[in-house]
């Protein structure tokens, strides 16, 4: 389904928190009904956060070259400001196009759902999980499997089980802090630890935090498991 124009002028009068409380609630209750505009909406906004990455820090050090250009030469306000305004854009740009672009492009090459595992032993709070999981409705599931894990009396199995598809769940609808959280719940001695571990780094590739995500699979590979050759090629392409 492709956005309306008024579908996007509504996405970033809410970023913007221009849009009344009365159209704020029909718009959080769009977003969970209706998952192909939620998945608009999650991409817009991490584009939008993307470009608004250190804006003060870039403040500061265009505030310096404005100071010391001042002293150097007289510029008409018209020129000062329009400089100014280039620099910023540009430095945005920049850095879009160097960091959030490639991790995206390389996040979907890389990514599958983690599959989930027939239940075998629970009630139907469990089979629903799964259910809603499979269907892709992840919004959905994510509450489910927060019950089971919250209110369950899970084996170390079940428990690191039901992380990853919970963590799943957090990064397909693009709620970074909670899927690493999830994630990070994965015991170290876990036979899915491995997993969990790859999909942190996968997290983290979506982020666009570099750094981080080649942290993690370096760790991968001396693991010698089932992610190690694609944990080695990732690793490789973020070095280039």
């Amino acid at each position: 389904m492709e956005l309306t124009q008024a579908d996007h002028e509504l996405i970033a009068s809410f970023l913007n928190d221009e849009i009344s409380t009365a159209q704020k609630t029909a718009f959080l209750n769009r977003l969970e009904t209706d998952p192909e505009f939620a998945r608009h909406f999650h991409e817009y906004k991490e584009m939008h956060e993307a470009l608004q990455v250190d804006v003060l820090a870039l403040r500061e050090k265009l505030q310096t070259v404005i100071v010391n250009g001042k002293t150097n030469a007289t510029r008409s306000k018209f020129t000062y400001y329009k400089i100014t305004a280039s620099v910023v854009l540009l430095i945005a740009v920049a850095w879009l196009l160097t960091n959030y672009l490639p991790s995206a492009s390389l996040f979907d090459q890389y990514y599958q759902v983690y599959l989930s595992e027939p239940v075998k032993r629970g009630g139907p709070q469990k089979a629903e999980a799964i259910r809603l999981y499979d269907a892709g409705k992840y919004q959905q599931a994510v509450k489910e499997l927060q019950g089971i894990l919250n209110n369950h009396n899970l084996t170390p199995e079940e428990t690191d089980q039901y992380w990853l598809y919970a963590g799943n769940c957090y990064l397909n609808t693009h709620q970074i802090n909670e899927a690493v959280q999830a994630f990070e719940k994965v015991d170290k001695s876990s036979t899915r630890y491995e997993f969990a571990q790859w999909y942190l780094a996968l997290t983290f590739l979506k982020a666009a935090q570099k750094d981080e995500t080649i942290q993690i699979l370096e760790n991968i590979g001396p693991m010698n498991g089932v992610y190690q050759e694609k944990s080695h090629e990732l690793l490789k392409k973020l070095k280039e």
